[in-house]
């Protein structure tokens, strides 16, 4: 997965379980997956590293729960996420409701309801497939660089 595809998790630390299951399932998938049980050590500034997770991130993912809208961090995480979108032309937010009806994001986050979304009970594996196929196609820097040699060994002209 290139840098172009660096999706952050938010979700609930009650949901933790099965958020871990679905973001080791996304990495086996090689996706970029930013989840603070990875990123975030002993020692580290909790609120500086979910920031700079939040920067980096070109797409989010919310698992959404009953408790989601009930955590300071878990709404400052989706605010950052779309602050930091401002100027850029794509990104994309993958909302998975877990045990939530639809019209609960018209009451804590109107401007969710305007998303496709994935339900927790459509499994791991489907989510991921979703995601997959949702996520934009992007060439990796290195495979480029590969290409260019390749050609220049053959002698071959390659516009850079």
């Amino acid at each position: 997965m290139t840098a172009a595809n660096r999706i952050f998790f938010s979700y609930r630390s009650r949901d933790r379980d099965n958020a871990q299951r679905l973001v080791d399932h996304l990495k086996e998938s090689r996706l970029d997956v930013w989840f603070d049980v990875y990123e975030i050590r002993v020692g580290d500034n909790i609120i500086n590293k979910l920031q700079e997770g939040v920067i980096r991130a070109t797409h989010m993912m919310i698992l959404i729960s009953r408790s989601y809208f009930n955590s300071g961090y878990t709404e400052a995480e989706y605010q950052s996420f779309f602050n930091s979108l401002r100027g850029k032309l794509s990104g994309r937010l993958f909302l998975i409701l877990k045990d939530v009806q639809h019209s609960l994001l018209s009451k804590k986050a109107s401007f969710l309801i305007n998303y496709r979304f994935c339900r927790w009970s459509d499994g791991v594996e489907n989510i991921t497939k979703q995601i997959l196929t949702s996520l934009p196609v992007t060439r990796s820097p290195i495979m480029r660089i590969d290409i260019i040699n390749l050609f220049r060994t053959f002698d071959i002209r390659v516009p850079i």
